[in-house]
């Protein structure tokens, strides 16, 4: 199928369509830190990374450095590149902690920036120490947020701790789009963005709608979606829509509107609520799910979490996500199974692995994963 781009976009005013009153402090009833003020809301959770990046790159010019988690989509990693940075990646341990004397033996005169990613909504326990060291040494650090809504770790809510942290909200809230930026530490002051035009915003929301409803072939890449409406993209992993501002677009008045519907309170009961119902079926007869070789990937929810997916460690995981998708589940994966450029993967094998051998399950519908797991994962 191919869709070619033409003026026609443009002649339904989707953005015009919602007045001040209509989007006015729309972020009111998201979970801390993203309820206040000081949060910038962007296109996509990259916008908010690369904006930030490129402030700190302005802050401390002569330091281009950033450590990264080996353990890694890419699109995070192409975000800091973009702005300025030569990456250097350390170890995430087969638990998804940060391997601390492996960070810490990579830091340099030229770093400026640690990135540090809270997976699955599941907090790093050494944030504080990290947080010192920074500190101590010059350095910013950025929690990645990207599958954080609502969280809590130590009685403070994930994102509050670093000196700015960035969220994908569509991780969690059915939206064609949306990331944001929270920056708690004055120095790294504001960023400048600029609204989508009106056809970036239908272009989104028709890739959005093709997706969820199959028009798409499932798998393909946003490259080559992007081809089939006529529109070049260089990178898999790089800025969306990037011929209408790409990594500089801020959030679309469509999707404020959205938001501002969205029941949030509800979102993360039912996040919660799912993981433990997903935890106790598989737990129910753990000696079925060892003949399959799976086992979950985490074997409790701590309180304070919400968790964005629930994750499980498949010894044949193509072979199990096959048969899923024969089976109608068409939402199965490995997770971040892509092995992008920027990490030596032979020098990180507990990420390798990860790569390998995680499929997520989503938590949005309780009785797909109840059906998953007892009548697939037991057998």
């Amino acid at each position: 199928m191919t869709i070619r781009k033409t003026s026609q976009f443009q002649n339904f005013e989707l953005e015009n369509m919602f007045s001040d009153k209509d989007i006015v402090d729309f972020y009111k009833n998201l979970p801390p830190p993203l309820n206040n003020e000081r949060a910038i809301f962007t296109l996509y959770g990259r916008n908010a990374l690369f904006s930030v990046c490129r402030k700190i790159r302005e802050i401390k010019p002569e330091k281009n450095q950033a450590l990264v988690p080996s353990y890694s989509c890419g699109d995070e990693i192409e975000a800091v590149v973009h702005a300025g940075f030569s990456v250097i990646p350390y170890k995430i341990n087969f638990n998804l902690q940060i391997d601390l004397p492996d960070l810490i033996s990579k830091f340099s005169k030229r770093t400026s920036l640690v990135l540090l990613t809270h997976y699955f909504g599941f907090p790093q326990r050494n944030i504080f120490f990290i947080k010192k060291l920074c500190a101590k040494k010059g350095m910013f650090l950025i929690e990645d947020c990207a599958h954080v809504f609502g969280g809590v770790f130590k009685g403070i809510p994930l994102g509050s701790i670093g000196d700015a942290s960035i969220f994908s909200l569509r991780k969690f809230l059915n939206i064609p789009h949306g990331g944001a930026l929270v920056i708690n530490n004055r120095e790294l002051g504001s960023v400048q963005l600029i609204p989508p035009s009106n056809e970036a915003v239908l272009i989104d929301l028709l890739i959005f709608l093709g997706q969820k409803s199959r028009l798409f072939t499932k798998g393909t890449s946003i490259v080559k979606i992007y081809k089939q409406i006529g529109i070049e993209s260089k990178s898999q992993h790089g800025p969306r829509l990037e011929e209408f501002g790409g990594y500089r677009l801020s959030l679309s008045n469509f999707t404020k509107f959205l938001i501002k519907k969205a029941d949030s309170p509800k979102i993360i009961r039912d996040h919660i609520n799912n993981f433990i119902n997903c935890l106790n079926v598989f737990l129910y007869d753990i000696n079925k799910n060892a003949k399959r070789k799976m086992k979950p990937l985490f074997s409790s929810l701590v309180d304070g979490v919400v968790p964005s997916f629930f994750p499980i460690i498949v010894d044949e995981s193509l072979a199990f996500c096959f048969e899923l998708n024969k089976r109608g589940f068409s939402f199965f994966q490995p997770f971040w199974s892509y092995f992008h450029k920027y990490v030596n993967w032979n020098k990180f094998p507990e990420a390798k692995k990860l790569k390998e051998k995680l499929v997520v399950l989503p938590l949005n519908d309780k009785i797909n994963l109840e059906v998953v797991i007892k009548n697939f994962c037991q057998k």
